[in-house]
């Protein structure tokens, strides 16, 4: 985006401090940010924010706060997108069923809400926000999703194996039974054209709300 926009400014946070050093635009910087203590940034300053896979990590006590912080760093009119995993899944194998349970339960363990997503263009008129639009997109995991379905299955594959100790908690599950399951879930997903849903919400703060 910031090579498409050389007369724009970009600011890119995060709380790992995991940036580009010599690959990004020279309109571009990076700051580490732990949004739950607030944006370090004065009122009316951005003209737009994008999200990206925030509130699949974030408990939903703070969520309130840091809509707070969206609209307060936004102009005047500037827009907000908003972009995450849908909680739904098409088509899920057997294997991929109980992972999806394990995710609730440690989602529900972490004081995580596992639907904000779905909930998201409800939810945004609570904080003043207007025009809102909300837009998903159907990914196919595995082969019929072609090379971004496979990569897919590679990845959550991988978070799985990383979640192990988390995940297996809610289960009496051995670690060969479990490792099995994960090799279950990359082989289902191509026999059952398990798919999930992506989603994308736009809202805007009004033009005439100074913070």
């Amino acid at each position: 985006m910031a090579a498409n926009y050389p007369l724009s400014n970009f600011k890119g946070i995060d709380i790992v401090p995991s940036f580009p050093v010599d690959t990004h635009p020279s309109n571009t910087t990076f700051e580490a940010v732990d949004i739950t203590e607030g944006l370090p940034y004065p009122g009316n300053r951005f003209d737009f924010i994008n999200v990206r896979f925030l509130f699949s990590l974030i408990p939903e006590k703070y969520i309130k706060f840091i809509f707070n912080e969206f609209k307060r760093v936004l102009k005047p009119g500037g827009w907000l997108e908003v972009m995450d995993y849908n909680s739904d899944l098409i088509n899920p194998g057997p294997a991929q069923r109980i992972f999806y349970n394990k995710y609730q339960a440690l989602y529900r363990q972490r004081g995580i809400n596992f639907f904000f997503i779905s909930e998201l263009p409800r939810y945004l008129p609570n904080h003043d926000f207007i025009e809102i639009h909300n837009e998903g997109k159907t990914t196919f995991l595995g082969k019929r999703g072609g090379i971004i379905g496979e990569s897919c299955v590679e990845n959550w594959a991988s978070v799985y194996l990383t979640l192990k100790n988390s995940l297996a908690e809610f289960s009496c599950m051995s670690t060969e039974d479990y490792n099995q399951l994960v090799e279950d879930f990359k082989k289902e997903s191509s026999e059952y054209h398990t798919a999930f849903r992506m989603s994308r919400t736009f809202a805007q703060k009004p033009r005439n709300k100074i913070l």
